[in-house]
Formats: C-alpha cells, structure tokens, sequence
C-alpha cells in the first residue's frame, strides 16, 4: 500500500492490487477518450463549454471514487468544483501510480553484475563446458 498526496490529502492507495490495476486502466481510459471527445471542439456559447468541463470534473471526481473508493473525491476536493485544481491532482496522480508501476516493475530482480564480475563468470562458465567436453570424449574413448 503507498500513500500519494494528492491536492494537499493524503491517500492510501494498493498500486500493485491487480482489481486496482485494472480499474486504474479502465478509468484513465474513459477520462481521456472524453478528454479526446471535446479536444478541439468550438463552442457558441461560454456556458457551453463550462457545461464540458463540469462533466470532465465530474469524471474526475467519479475517477478518484471508483479507483481509491467511495468518498475519495470529497476527501480531495470538499465541495468545490475547482476544474484547475481537479485536473492538475488528476494528472499528477496519474502520473505518480504510472511511475509507481514502471519502477515497480522493471526493477532488478538480482543485483546487476559489473563487467568484471559479468567476464568471470563466462570464463568460469567456459571453463566448465571445456571440462565437460574433456571428461565426455575421455569416455568416449
């Protein structure tokens, strides 16, 4: 369990849980193809595009919930709408867990061998395949 800070709130969240994997994905998928929905679009009125950005809020709010849990967005946000605060904790966070599992998971699993200690170990390694040659056509003959 890591903890993320997120608008000011500290959160307790189970990267590594493979439902929170998953449910991560999924939603960060959702909020970027409506992201991608609006890109771009032009608007006739200001109240229009305010309307955009309320729902993108809202997504992000549904987001925090559904990924860290019920109550996560009153948690981080209280009852404000603040579409820049929002977005930027929703990047961030992104972010920071996406980060999480890349370190996580490309971390070595042994410690990595220097080139001195990598050579010896092939020159063990061939001394002991020459050794096996020798010792099977001793046999042989």
């Amino acid at each position: 369990m890591e903890t993320y800070i997120v608008n000011g709130v500290s959160i307790e969240y189970d990267t590594f849980d493979l439902v929170n994997m998953e449910l991560f994905g999924t939603e960060v998928e959702r909020l970027k193809d409506f992201a991608d929905s609006i890109k771009g679009k032009t608007y006739e009125t200001f109240a229009d595009s305010v309307s955009d950005l309320r729902e993108m809020c809202e997504g992000i709010k549904d987001f925090f919930d559904c990924v860290v849990g019920e109550g996560t967005s009153e948690k981080v946000f209280g009852t404000r709408v603040n579409a820049l605060d929002m977005t930027q904790a929703y990047h961030n966070f992104v972010a920071e867990v996406s980060a999480r599992m890349q370190n996580g998971f490309s971390a070595p699993v042994a410690p990595a061998m220097n080139r001195e200690q990598r050579r010896a170990a092939e020159r063990e390694q061939r001394r002991a395949e020459a050794k096996a040659k020798a010792e099977a056509k001793r046999r042989a003959e």
